[in-house]
């Protein structure tokens, strides 16, 4: 039988920050930037751990006594509502390899910024021993070489992770196991355009 620290870190990585980073969606954004989620701003650890919550189905609704699936994030702009759901995205995708993303935004450039964002993250390259990077909590999960455009993009390994795309733009012959839908104006006004997710 396999060890499950073996399960849990295949990596062998024997940190004890870089450890609580891949179990934990707040610990992983701390250790990107512990200037930006410090533990005053108590609304992205709640943010956090909402996010994690509904990827790992641990948020229960009480009518259906089932999982959440969707979340709606609604905090007034400049509060990290992108920073943090690029971030998450990252950690997904270092967390489980086989994790489909949809980013639809109001517009293609907004969505392409998210993916770029999210892919460039994962691939980054350390130039600081003392700044930590995506690869240093999840070293084996790697962008797929000649797979990376902005809009579309995979991990090594896999055929499809991340689509972006705009309203009205394509999704057709795309699967999500997460859809991240940005529903904002231009000037950054919370907008509703009928979007079923």
């Amino acid at each position: 039988m396999q060890d499950i620290r073996e399960l849990i870190n295949p990596e062998g990585i024997t940190s004890k920050n870089i450890i609580a980073a891949q179990k934990s969606f707040w610990n992983y954004s701390k250790l990107m930037n512990s200037k930006f989620f410090c533990d005053d701003r108590a609304y992205l650890r709640e943010l956090g751990d909402t996010l994690q919550g509904v990827f790992e189905g641990t948020i229960i609704n009480p009518n259906t006594q089932e999982p959440y699936k969707k979340l709606m994030i609604n905090l007034p702009p400049r509060h990290g509502k992108s920073y943090s759901v690029t971030l998450f995205n990252q950690w997904m995708l270092g967390r489980n390899n086989d994790t489909r993303i949809i980013s639809v935004s109001y517009n293609e450039t907004l969505s392409n910024r998210f993916a770029r964002q999210v892919r460039d993250g994962i691939d980054a390259t350390k130039l600081e021993n003392s700044r930590m990077i995506f690869s240093d909590v999840f070293p084996t999960t790697q962008i797929k070489h000649g797979d990376a455009s902005v809009q579309t993009w995979s991990l090594a390994g896999q055929f499809f992770n991340f689509l972006a795309t705009g309203f009205g733009g394509t999704m057709t012959g795309f699967d999500s196991s997460n859809t991240n839908t940005s529903m904002s104006d231009s000037r950054g006004n919370p907008s509703y355009p009928g979007y079923g997710g």
